[in-house]
């Protein structure tokens, strides 16, 4: 070993040994430490790890949404629920047969609007037997000049005629609002499945035949009932006026007899004759 001056460094050779300390120890050994993460915790039997292994399965991972508190959710997004159809019948049909439905079911609402312009048109005109009414209670005169126009006149039965022709039209439903109502509905109506089957449309088209059929029965009868009042006031009115005329004629009558017996009576009454001549003592020139 060699020693230098102050800034020098030592060096120190290693000891040979020609011979191995505890030649007979080998690590094997040694007791092995099973750590619990290092083992799988499966049992698996011999002919078990002789058994070919199956193919694995692999599933698409779950849908995490994320949660107010920051984390994922495993729960599956619930979409929006399907909504059920109207009619419970419009499920089971077809899709063509479905929009063919709507369709008649969109033309039915259509004619349902045309309906309520035809009551309100029916509501406007004045009818005809409160204008007798008005004028059998004395307050107009059918028969009444109206000017009309600068220097022309009519008749007021004549004007109140054309005024209820021309005000029984005003509530109409055009050709190009149809147009447009009934393919829109039509959509409306199928999204929201609401339609008619052929049963519900046949019963439709009967029960509106029977009601259009009821109204015009209606109608004859209340015309009917209008027509019988106007004769039974047409026969009263002419019954009092007979009893006038008669009473007239009774008075007349008795006023003829009245005269006739006057004249007979003067006929019948006897001559008086006055004498002229000087007149007898004791009369008033005497006096």
């Amino acid at each position: 070993m060699a020693e230098n001056n102050n800034n020098s460094t030592n060096y120190v050779e290693p000891e040979e040994f020609n011979e191995f300390k505890d030649a007979e120890w080998s690590p094997l050994d040694e007791p092995v430490n099973d750590k619990p993460y290092a083992s799988s915790g499966i049992a698996v039997t011999e002919e078990e790890m002789k058994a070919p292994i199956g193919e694995p399965k692999f599933g698409a991972p779950p849908l995490r949404k994320p949660t107010p508190e920051g984390g994922t959710s495993d729960k599956k997004p619930e979409g929006k629920p399907k909504q059920e159809p109207f009619n419970k019948d419009f499920s089971n049909l077809s899709k063509k047969d479905a929009e063919v439905s709507a369709e008649h079911s969109a033309k039915m609402l259509l004619n349902g609007y045309e309906w309520l312009h035809n009551m309100a048109n029916q509501f406007i005109p004045i009818s005809e037997k409160k204008l007798n009414r008005l004028q059998a209670d004395g307050e107009i005169d059918l028969n009444a000049m109206i000017p009309y126009e600068y220097g022309k006149e009519m008749r007021a039965g004549d004007f109140f005629m054309q005024y209820n022709q021309q005000v029984s039209q005003v509530f109409v439903v055009s050709d190009e609002f149809k147009e447009e109502f009934v393919p829109l509905c039509t959509k409306v109506l199928a999204k929201r499945g609401i339609g008619m089957t052929d049963e519900q449309r046949l019963a439709y088209m009967v029960g509106q035949d029977i009601a259009t059929k009821a109204i015009m029965g209606f109608q004859i009868k209340k015309g009917q009932k209008n027509m019988i009042d106007s004769i039974k006031e047409n026969t009263e009115a002419m019954r009092t006026l007979q009893k006038e005329m008669e009473a007239v004629n009774m008075q007349k009558q008795q006023q003829q007899q009245q005269e006739q017996a006057h004249r007979e009576k003067k006929e019948s009454s006897p001559l008086t004759i006055v004498k002229r001549g000087r007149p007898a003592k004791g009369s008033y020139r005497t006096k």
